[in-house]
């Protein structure tokens, strides 16, 4: 890694974690990402049980999230959960009335969880893949590039 500090402007971008990976941080429904303004407000659900997260310091890296979004003017709230507990952790951030994005970190189940949940809100999803194959996002990624041929 080139030891550049994480980062996310405007509440998307290449987010650069502790460990040699960088993922993609990017919205897949609510609004356009021109309409975003600062002053969003976040709710992180990550999955410790994750493939990706699993072998890194959970903490560290909601510490390192948290400091970025606040850096670029947002408000962020952070549950590290356990798989066993993810439907019940995104469905408490879905719920929350004072939350306009909620970013989903872990796996295929937990973004499909998350995205499943979100259907028909009005809440934007976040995807943070960090689980061992990441088949959603990487799916999102394709369509994107074929998109703009």
């Amino acid at each position: 890694m080139d030891g550049a500090q994480p980062a996310i402007a405007a509440a998307r971008g290449t987010f650069r974690l502790p460990f040699r990976f960088s993922l993609r941080l990017g919205l897949v429904s609510g609004p356009r990402m021109e309409e975003m303004e600062r002053d969003m407000r976040f709710a992180a659900v990550l999955n410790q049980d994750g493939g990706t997260l699993r072998t890194t310091d959970v903490s560290a890296f909601a510490d390192r999230l948290r400091q970025t979004l606040e850096a670029a003017g947002h408000s962020v709230q952070v549950d590290i959960v356990a798989g066993r507990e993810i439907a019940a952790a995104l469905e408490r951030a879905v719920a929350k009335r004072n939350v306009d994005v909620v970013i989903a970190g872990g796996g295929d189940g937990t973004i499909s969880t998350a995205a499943t949940l979100l259907m028909h809100k009005k809440k934007a999803l976040a995807i943070l893949p960090a689980g061992t194959m990441n088949l959603f996002a990487r799916a999102l990624a394709s369509r994107r590039r074929w998109m703009r041929r």
